[in-house]
């Protein structure tokens, strides 16, 4: 006879992470998935990856869609990928040039290094701890210049879905 705790610890008893399968969907498909502009046909709202395939943008066990087989569909979903990845992409690099010039501004008249509050997980603790740092403005600078080679890219792959 079979005892429970044997059943409990049966192999068929396996509770699936979905947020670690996002995860690796994300992984898998680009990683840097866009929102897919929501239309009442479908079934709920998605996330676009660069490569076509979209994912529920409510629920981390899915659905999962795959890219159109069409080229032309695909193409066309492409194109909205990187169209809407660009708009992204400008919105933080035109946010981000602005905060940069602002806290330059405001450390211009000031006499002392501006501070700003760090928040971070300690793992040894289990939480989110903050402490107080200089602002780091060669930090931002370095972000700036990733989100303007991004945006190069996605110029770039416009470019080339638009031209065929």
């Amino acid at each position: 006879m079979i005892k429970l705790k044997e059943l409990l610890a049966s192999p068929l008893q396996i509770k699936l992470d979905w947020k670690a399968y996002f995860y690796e969907f994300c992984l898998t498909h680009g990683n840097t998935p866009v929102p897919y502009p929501y239309q009442p046909p479908l079934p709920s709202p998605r996330l676009l990856f660069s490569d076509g395939w979209t994912y529920s943008a409510t629920d981390y066990s899915g659905p999962e869609y795959p890219p159109p087989a069409d080229p032309r569909g695909l193409t066309e979903l492409l194109l909205t990928y990187w169209t809407t990845r660009y708009k992204i992409l400008n919105n933080e690099s035109h946010s981000l040039r602005e905060s940069i010039k602002s806290l330059q501004a405001l450390q211009s008249i000031k006499s002392a290094p501006l501070q700003q509050v760090v928040r971070h997980f300690d793992s040894d603790i289990g939480k989110v701890v903050s402490r107080k740092a200089l602002v780091d403005f060669d930090g931002m600078q370095i972000h700036l210049e990733i989100l303007e080679q991004n945006l190069s890219e996605a110029e770039l792959k416009i470019r080339e879905l638009r031209d065929g």
